[in-house]
């Protein structure tokens, strides 16, 4: 099972593609590659999760922490507006 590396930082142009990706406030459009990833690492089987991780830590960080915290949405407004550190 996944779980991300505290040490790994999440941009602020991260968390608002990750925001995008979740129709969230505070969200901005990625590329056509990013948009592609993030859907490859929000539709994968648990186990390759870790895999694709390896390539994007700080992609997989910030979906996991979207898509498995209770606060996570929250935590990504505040890192995509520069109001916190990611």
């Amino acid at each position: 099972m996944y779980e991300p590396d505290p040490a790994i930082t999440i941009s602020p142009e991260t968390a608002r593609h990750v925001l995008w990706h979740y129709d969230q406030p505070g969200g901005a459009r990625p590329s056509t590659h990013t948009r592609h990833l993030l859907m490859a690492l929000a539709t994968c089987y648990p186990g390759h999760y870790a895999r694709l991780a390896l390539g994007c830590p700080e992609q997989a960080a910030a979906m996991w922490l979207a898509a498995n915290t209770q606060d996570g949405t929250a935590r990504l407004q505040a890192v995509a507006s520069g109001s916190a550190a990611g």
